[in-house]
């Protein structure tokens, strides 16, 4: 059995009052999880926490055995996780290929024509369908358009680990469908651990696991 990715160990976090506690659960690789619940009750609070973006107030969380709150955070981000946020994030003064190398850029790596990272971008903006317009500019596309070339990036660096934080939210039925089957598509194909929030329940139906954010606790969601 191939180790698990993420685990995450006895996870509790309070602001005002108690959001949830004693949260364990591994995702291994290749492995898509779905996190859903009613607004407020700490689904986005969580995913932060998994990319090292927010401290726990108790428990742990490893990414391949590095736990991400006690060693550099950066670094394991950098290595290890991509994040496709609802709002997308995408920086209007680049154009397409400039965001989806953003990551590599950061990483000081090599970027220019015929790099690995420049070879590893265009094989992204293929999976994704947005090969043709490397050089667009992002104040010109559409929100599905705009998610496409999220994903591209989040994927840029090869992480093990690709969270997403309501990835449909800000798009019609037809880029939702769109959306949800490229994330799926790359947690198969590249063999990512895949963690995502959402409100949207086919995209979370199609998931391998269906967990439940609810009374401060996880639970599998009930198949109907």
């Amino acid at each position: 059995m191939e180790k698990a990715i993420l685990e995450v160990k006895s996870l509790a976090k309070s602001f005002e009052k108690p959001l949830f506690e004693n949260l364990s659960f591994s995702v291994n690789p290749g492995e898509s999880v779905a996190i859903t619940g009613p607004s407020g009750v700490g689904k986005s609070t969580l995913l932060h926490i998994l990319a090292g973006l927010e401290s726990p107030d108790a428990g742990s969380v490893f990414i391949l055995d590095k736990n991400i709150h006690e060693t550099c955070q950066d670094l394991i981000r950098n290595n290890h996780i991509g994040f496709v946020f609802q709002g997308f994030h995408l920086l209007e003064d680049y154009n397409v290929l400039e965001n989806v190398l953003m990551p590599a850029i950061i990483k000081r790596e090599k970027v220019s024509l015929g790099s690995k990272a420049y070879q590893r971008a265009i094989k992204l903006l293929t999976h994704v369908n947005m090969n043709d317009k490397q050089k667009a500019s992002i104040k010109h596309l559409s929100g599905g358009e705009k998610q496409r070339i999220a994903i591209a990036r989040a994927l840029c660096n090869g992480p093990d680990l690709l969270l997403a934080d309501e990835p449909t939210g800000n798009l019609d039925e037809d880029n939702s469908g769109i959306i949800s089957s490229l994330l799926l598509d790359a947690c198969k194909e590249f063999n990512k651990a895949l963690v995502i929030v959402t409100h949207d329940t086919y995209l979370a139906k199609q998931c391998d696991r269906h967990l439940v954010l609810k009374n401060k606790a996880l639970e599998t969601a009930v198949k109907i």
